[in-house]
């Protein structure tokens, strides 16, 4: 992988370095964020819909630490406001906003999908 082309694509590579040492690491932490966006999309979607608060917080919590691991820190940002309305129970703001923080998820996955080797 590139990281001047990662860095070009948004991600602030060199912040998530200081979090997980070594580019070697990063590039693992790219490919695991990567195969989970699907699942833990499916899993906040339900969450939200059954208004299972207590798990959304924490699905939530983990796209958001998982996000700071490979620089991808505005949309870290976005999902800590969302955990926040797990933790404060909000659940019209939760309502309201999933489906966008969802979105950007997909999209960040859709810009990692050019660094994925097949």
């Amino acid at each position: 992988m590139d990281r001047d082309l990662l860095i070009a694509a948004g991600f602030e590579v060199e912040k998530a370095l200081d979090l997980v040492g070594d580019f070697e690491l990063y590039e693992e932490i790219l490919s695991d964020y990567y195969n989970d966006v699907d699942k833990n999309t499916e899993l906040i979607k339900k969450c939200e819909k059954e208004e299972d608060i207590k798990n959304y917080t924490v699905y939530v919590h983990g796209i958001k630490s998982a996000s700071k691991l490979i620089g991808a820190n505005e949309f870290a940002k976005e999902a800590e406001a969302m955990e926040i309305c797990g933790h404060n129970g909000n659940i019209d703001a939760i309502h309201a906003k999933t489906d966008a923080l969802l979105d950007e998820y997909l999209q960040i996955k859709q810009k990692i999908s050019a660094f994925m080797v097949d």
